[in-house]
């Protein structure tokens, strides 16, 4: 997943339940400079 998102580590681990979008496959995270993004995978993740 980290490869496929491109995201930090760091953003990828504190996400919480309530942060999943499992309808869209995103996960909404809080960006370095403090800017919410969402980052998006592919649907074999998502089992």
């Amino acid at each position: 997943m980290l490869y496929e998102t491109v995201a930090r580590a760091e953003e990828l681990l504190s996400l919480n339940i309530e942060d999943l979008d499992l309808e869209f496959r995103r996960g909404r995270v809080t960006s370095e400079g403090g800017a919410i993004e969402y980052v998006h995978w592919a649907t074999r993740h998502r089992r």
